[in-house]
């Protein structure tokens, strides 16, 4: 269970700090100057299923539940490999 909630909590905060960090872009880009915290609050938001699945790989890692570990290393490999081809096309 504690995969469950590890992959859980990690999603729910992350999306919890990116909404707070855009809304404090919202609230500065009305004086003019938010746009920069508001880039990285979609960051943050695109980047929380990310570290959900890494959360997941370290849990299935200490169960040794050897099958989806091996699932998990894929998918991260063909997330690693879109980013690295997107970067250079």
């Amino acid at each position: 269970m504690r995969l469950y909630s590890a992959t859980a909590d990690t999603l729910r905060y992350g999306i919890l700090v990116s909404m707070i960090v855009i809304m404090l872009g919202l609230a500065v880009d009305w004086l003019g100057h938010g746009e920069r915290i508001l880039w990285l609050g979609v960051l943050m938001l695109i980047l929380a299923p990310l570290f959900g699945i890494i959360v997941s790989l370290v849990c299935l890692i200490s169960e040794n539940d050897r099958h989806w570990t091996k699932v998990t290393v894929a998918l991260l490999s063909v997330i690693a490999a879109g980013i690295v081809i997107a970067m250079f096309i």
